[in-house]
């Protein structure tokens, strides 16, 4: 069965995100499951987007991140296309037989 772990994400979320994975990480030795990242592609001016520098960082933590771009013009008509609505792309993920989402 092939499962990923899914989060939504931008910019001013990354710290959260950052202690998740390294308590993931250190209590689960054997973790080994592709996360997905719902974000916009590099893009500083939208308030909602995650840097190059910030996406290079999380690799450096977890190399299994695999960083899934929204387009934003499917979700400015839900609430200015704030993050946590990016979350619906858990649903066009038919590689994977299960996604958990954080």
């Amino acid at each position: 069965m092939k499962i990923a772990v899914a989060c939504s994400l931008s910019n001013s979320h990354i710290i959260f995100l950052d202690h998740l994975v390294k308590s993931v990480l250190e209590h689960n030795p054997d973790f080994d499951y592709d996360w997905l990242i719902f974000c916009r592609d590099v893009d500083n001016t939208y308030k909602y987007s995650l840097s190059k520098q910030n996406k290079e960082y999380l690799l450096s933590l977890y190399p299994k991140f695999k960083f899934v771009y929204v387009n934003l013009d499917d979700y400015v008509k839900y609430n200015k296309g704030e993050v946590i609505y990016y979350s619906i792309e858990l649903f066009n993920q038919t590689k994977y037989d299960r996604v958990i989402f954080w």
